[in-house]
């Protein structure tokens, strides 16, 4: 099984929900050729811009980073956020994790 680069699993998410690059675009205020680049894994998109694909696409940001399954993700990821929030004394709300692909 092939991991899909992120650049292509925008590309397929993008084309899913029947959005064209330059609508995409114009709801990101980027150019065609910016979201063009980011679909041929050229460039990758800022932290903030990746937050705004996500919420347009309707996916969590874990969604949008991460090929195939994303259920084994999000529950590791709350098993995590317990853990290190109980260790340092503090609730899971407060523990961010950030993944970076």
């Amino acid at each position: 099984m092939s991991v899909e680069s992120f650049g292509a699993r925008l590309r397929r998410l993008r084309s899913e929900r029947g959005i064209t690059q330059s609508e995409f675009a114009i709801a990101l205020s980027v150019s065609t050729a910016a979201v063009c680049s980011w679909e041929q894994d050229r460039s990758r998109p800022k932290v903030s811009r990746i937050r705004a694909i996500a919420a347009l696409l309707s996916l969590s940001t874990a969604e949008l980073l991460t090929s195939g399954p994303t259920g084994q993700l999000h529950e590791k990821l709350a098993q995590s956020r317990e853990e290190i929030a109980r260790i340092a004394g503090t609730t899971p709300e407060k523990v961010r994790i950030i993944i970076e692909v």
